[in-house]
């Protein structure tokens, strides 16, 4: 990502729509500051723009990252369309890219992803690219599932 992103990061994290099912919108200054660090690169472990594959523009579409899931123990999966291009299939294209790199570059073994048990069409992504449903659980005041893959068994 890159500074021309700024405002469509934030936008990923304070759009009511698009966080209903992400714990709510943060607050503005913290939105900011998150949007600057992926800006700027500060980031453990890799996140991705998410673009057009023709690149008939450079519009952010929306993002994927890995990151440390809440149990410490895993790393999940985390992806933001804007929902203008929900149901194009670039979510999907962007999970099959980590998938691959996680497995073939950073020789992972195992992701993990949370979802709102109401999302249905995250749960259909992740089922759709061999992620398994492991437990249910509560967080957010709200139903979430908690799926996992193994990524030695993902072709």
């Amino acid at each position: 990502m890159n500074k021309f992103d700024h405002a469509s990061l934030v936008r990923l994290y304070t759009d009511l729509q698009i966080r209903a099912c992400l714990g709510g919108p943060v607050e503005i200054g913290i939105a900011k500051e998150r949007a600057s660090a992926l800006c700027l690169n500060q980031r453990e472990l890799p996140a991705w723009a998410i673009r057009r594959s023709d690149m008939s523009d450079s519009c952010l579409l929306g993002m994927i990252s890995l990151d440390p899931h809440h149990d410490g123990l895993d790393i999940e999966v985390s992806y933001e369309l804007l929902p203008e291009y929900w149901g194009q299939g670039y979510a999907d294209a962007a999970l099959k890219m980590v998938l691959r790199h996680a497995r073939e570059t950073l020789h992972m073994r195992r992701l993990v992803a949370e979802t709102q048990a109401r999302n249905h069409a995250s749960i259909r992504l992740l089922r759709r690219n061999g992620f398994r449903l492991e437990k249910t659980l509560m967080r957010f005041d709200a139903i979430q599932y908690f799926y996992s893959i193994e990524l030695s068994a993902h072709g």
